[in-house]
């Protein structure tokens, strides 16, 4: 089993892979994916996260998504879609206390503003029991670029918004 936490994927958080990821023996390659560089979102900020190279299994595993619900595009449209399933969760455990394991990736471009920066950041504690994030080697107009090919889109925020989806991208990221 994988139990490890991943260094600098959420320092703000003891969150886990899902369940299936820790039990597959490609987590420690994932983990190893997820720990060979940091990236501190801003000078003054406190939030490091992993940054990955753009690789074809990481285009291919955006690629699955792009087009279904499972794909949250937009910092803002994040933030609503975590706030709605917050709620719902509060709802439904009575106030329980919610198991730290990673159900969300949020990835995020290289190229933002501190305003973005701290938005992340705020998200990311906020919704530190089952979201992590990693950040991508690129501007947002080169992620947009990547994954809509031919198209003029800034993106610089995606959200892999499904648990089951999530472990498919996790896994996908490495060889069989």
């Amino acid at each position: 089993m994988c139990q490890q936490l991943v260094k600098g994927l959420n320092y703000m958080s003891n969150l886990n892979f899902p369940k299936r990821v820790e039990e597959d023996k490609r987590c420690e390659a994932i983990r190893s994916l997820f720990s060979n560089k940091d990236f501190q979102l801003w000078d003054d900020g406190k939030l490091v996260v992993p940054l990955i190279d753009l690789n074809e299994r990481l285009v291919n595993g955006l690629n699955l998504l792009k087009g279904t619900k499972k794909l949250t595009i937009g910092l803002e449209t994040i933030e609503g879609v975590l706030k709605t399933e917050q709620k719902g969760l509060e709802d439904r455990k009575g106030g329980a206390e919610p198991s730290s394991r990673m159900s969300r990736l949020l990835i995020i471009s290289k190229g933002g503003s501190v305003r973005f920066f701290r938005e992340v950041e705020k998200i990311v504690g906020t919704y530190a029991d089952r979201v992590q994030c990693i950040a991508i080697n690129l501007n947002g107009d080169e992620l947009g670029q990547t994954i809509f090919r031919g198209q003029n889109k800034k993106i610089q925020a995606l959200l892999v918004s499904d648990k089951q989806a999530l472990v498919k991208f996790l896994l996908g990221l490495v060889p069989k």
